[in-house]
């Protein structure tokens, strides 16, 4: 059993703003561990956290590349001690996966290797810089491959993330049954094992409602998500204004060496 009761925010083990938690049951062997449930005041400082990162003149947005790129490599060897966890959870490379789909820390250094490369042909290419803060809605389904190809290119790319595991609760229980959502946790330990620099990754995982606190939050810049943004009621909640459809971006991509950028 694994049991956690902070969240991870600011690039610290941080005290959530409730004590409601939930045990983890595994589909196959039974219950796996327990973990706190973050409310919007959690969301609120982890936002907080990477605006920090993104405005401030020495926060994660303002590094050079080539100590993003070494950051983040220093981030995958820190995920790569902990395979054998994460593949008892899903996310190592023995782990189902869709086909072709990399490893965390596969993603983790193809991006570094993206970032060599673009800051290599610099003078002739167009600069360009990142976006702003990252909300990441992560699905359901796949969710260590899914978050992971929207999390280390707007990392790569310098925009701080905050990051929203889907917790899929049933009604008037406080039993989950998920393979995979403890693995948020593991991914957490790398980061600070890692030193990641604070506010770059935050991690606030929650009922499904709480990721349409993410997505209509002012102070978040772009919205990472799989699927239609038309579709979810999640992503089209009570408040949605036709201003919010620009921040929506949809990912798509397989692999490490897609792109790096949110679009404007």
């Amino acid at each position: 059993m694994r049991y956690y009761d902070n969240l991870y925010i600011d690039g610290v083990s941080a005290t959530p703003s409730s004590v409601q938690t939930i045990t983890i049951v595994s589909t196959d062997s039974g219950p796996i561990g327990t973990m706190p449930l973050a409310q919007s005041a959690d969301v609120d400082a982890a936002v907080d956290a990477a605006r920090r990162a993104f405005d401030g003149p020495a926060g994660w947005a303002r590094l050079a590349p080539a100590a993003r790129a070494e950051a983040l490599r220093g981030f995958a060897d820190a995920v790569d001690e902990r395979r054998a966890e994460f593949a008892r959870g899903g996310l190592g490379p023995a782990a189902p996966q869709p086909p072709g789909a990399a490893s965390p820390a596969q993603w983790l250094r193809g991006c570094a290797d993206v970032i060599d490369n673009l800051h290599a042909v610099e003078h002739v290419c167009p600069a360009r810089g990142p976006i702003g803060v990252v909300g990441v809605v992560v699905p359901w389904s796949f969710p260590q491959m899914q978050g992971f190809i929207t999390i280390c290119p707007a990392l790569a790319a310098g925009c701080p993330v905050v990051v929203k595991p889907t917790v899929v609760v049933t009604p008037y229980s406080e039993v989950v049954f998920d393979d995979f959502l403890l693995d948020h946790f593991l991914l957490a330990e790398a980061a600070v094992e890692s030193r990641l620099p604070a506010g770059a990754l935050n991690i606030v995982p929650g009922i499904p409602a709480l990721g349409a606190y993410v997505v209509t939050h002012s102070r978040i810049d772009r919205i990472a998500l799989t699927g239609h943004r038309c579709r979810s009621p999640v992503i089209r909640p009570p408040g949605w204004t036709d201003s919010l459809a620009g921040r929506i971006r949809e990912w798509t991509a397989t692999r490490p060496g897609g792109p790096l950028r949110l679009p404007a």
